[in-house]
């Protein structure tokens, strides 16, 4: 690697793409040649490297559609007004991925005077500190973004006004279906216009290990979305976990509560019999007044709890109010 970086030390005029990374040995600030040019590279990605914020490669690669900084080291550490500096002219970015090798307990307080506008990115995808996130998504505008992904987000210390003013300014960014996958340690999170649709608009990844805490905080960032959560229709949930689960029939109905009209629901296996508790009506309680839009309910064949959607749905049924109930 220290021999390529020496001999790139003049300009490529025909390069378009560009991949490094990972080295066993970090690349310093000095050991990346100055002097290097590529006036038509489109595609740069760098993968575990120390590269600094300030190489040319990011400072005369204006015209780049693709930029994936990924594991970005300790020691390339930039802050995020410097990285909204070199954005700035890549008005031709479509992807954007950054993440860094390890967190960052603090971010250092800088002046932000960078907003950035990039007309053309369509996915952007981001791993790190949550105070990091929320500057850049306070200080960029993608109105034609159409995948957005957050990994290892936590609700807790995250500021989700930040992501609400970002997704409003997104207008190809619709919430109408939602999948919950449930397991030890994480819960992941895939968000589609609309049901049927295979690619996601929107993905999170938010790290809490008890489920308690993973309905908790899914339902903190969908009710703070506003308008942009409360437009899910269908709901998908599975387990994948192995342990017992500790959340009880009042945390699953104020979890799906937060879906107002949510019209199908699909439920795996290890979940049916804490949904069908759920969904057991109090006495005097009115059977459509819980999920009052729901019209299909759909549950694992392999699982032998689900007779207790039964009742709900002839509850509905003599409600005027019937859903459609089925094994998958």
């Amino acid at each position: 690697m220290e021999w390529f970086i020496v001999v790139i030390d003049g300009e490529f005029s025909v390069l378009e793409y560009l991949y490094i990374g990972p080295t066993p040995n970090h690349m310093t600030t000095s050991m990346f040649p100055e002097t290097f040019q590529a006036p038509r590279l489109r595609h740069l990605i760098l993968l575990n490297t120390a590269i600094p914020i300030g190489t040319p490669l990011l400072i005369t690669c204006v015209g780049l559609v693709t930029l994936s900084l990924q594991d970005v080291h300790t020691s390339a550490y930039f802050s995020p007004n410097n990285l909204l500096q070199r954005l700035s002219p890549m008005l031709h970015l479509e992807t954007f991925r950054i993440s860094f090798d390890a967190p960052r307990r603090e971010l250092l307080p800088t002046p932000m005077t960078t907003t950035v506008t990039l007309p053309n990115l369509r996915w952007f995808a981001f791993e790190g500190p949550n105070a990091y996130l929320e500057v850049l998504l306070l200080h960029i505008t993608a109105p034609l973004l159409e995948k957005f992904q957050i990994l290892f987000l936590d609700p807790r210390t995250f500021r989700v006004s930040c992501l609400l003013q970002f997704m409003n300014a997104a207008e190809n960014l619709r919430f109408g279906s939602v999948k919950f996958r449930f397991s030890a340690g994480m819960v992941d999170v895939w968000v589609y216009p609309r049901r049927g649709i295979r690619r996601c608009s929107f993905y999170m990844r938010l790290g809490s290990f008890f489920i308690l805490q993973q309905l908790l905080d899914t339902a903190q960032i969908f009710r703070a979305l506003g308008p942009v959560g409360y437009a899910v229709e269908h709901l998908d949930l599975e387990d994948e976990s192995h342990i017992v689960l500790s959340a009880g029939p009042t945390q699953w109905r104020d979890f799906l509560g937060t879906f107002r009209i949510v019209k199908s629901l699909l439920v795996g296996h290890r979940l049916v019999r804490d949904i069908s508790r759920s969904l057991q009506l109090d006495e005097g309680e009115s059977p459509t007044e819980f999920l009052p839009e729901l019209k299909e309910l759909s549950y694992s064949a392999t699982s032998n709890a689900g007779d207790a959607f039964i009742a709900f749905a002839d509850a509905r049924r003599i409600a005027s109010c019937p859903i459609t109930l089925s094994r998958h």
